[in-house]
């Protein structure tokens, strides 16, 4: 029995398919997710030949010495934001010298630290050859619920905007 929903699984195997086709790497940070993003990639036939890494970036000592936060960074922190994050993947992306990077930060809860950012709510970001961020919220409340939500609208992004990049590299070849 796999650990990955089975809803999930062809939009996995589209990513693995996509990113070997093209023969590109993605390197990976997570927060509200807990590595379940790196785990689902990671159990993709061929996942050496297309992921970096990935790291889970919880606290802000992790962000300062894996993806090039500055005591400014943390001093400017007030929860997670879009922008916040692509600059995040950009980091990460470049410190594994990957073709994208994609960065997940939000709030699973039990309760939001921050008043205009509820449980629920996560930030999405792909950098790379194409840039993309989203906003998304569940309505749920509960801890895993949310990683879990938070997971599988994450590989579904990451699809998305890996479709978007490979249908302007077709059009680009005239295909």
């Amino acid at each position: 029995m796999s650990f990955i929903p089975s809803s999930l699984v062809p939009t996995l195997e589209r990513i693995a398919s996509i990113l070997r086709a093209h023969n590109k790497r993605l390197a990976v940070f997570e927060t509200t997710t807990g590595g379940l993003v790196s785990a689902y990639l990671l159990a993709q036939p061929g996942a050496s030949k297309f992921f970096a890494s990935g790291a889970v970036l919880y606290n802000l000592d992790a962000r300062r010495a894996w993806a090039g936060w500055t005591d400014e960074t943390v001093q400017a922190y007030r929860g997670p934001n879009e922008e916040l994050i692509l600059w995040t993947a950009e980091n990460v992306r470049k410190a594994l010298n990957a073709d994208f990077g994609f960065g997940e930060s939000g709030i699973a809860g039990p309760k939001s630290l921050v008043p205009d950012k509820p449980v629920g709510t996560t930030f999405l970001a792909l950098s790379g050859a194409v840039e993309r961020t989203k906003e998304a919220r569940t309505g749920l409340m509960e801890r895993a619920e949310n990683m879990e939500a938070f997971a599988a609208e994450a590989v579904r992004f990451i699809l998305g905007s890996l479709e978007e990049w490979e249908g302007g590299q077709k059009k680009g070849a005239g295909l």
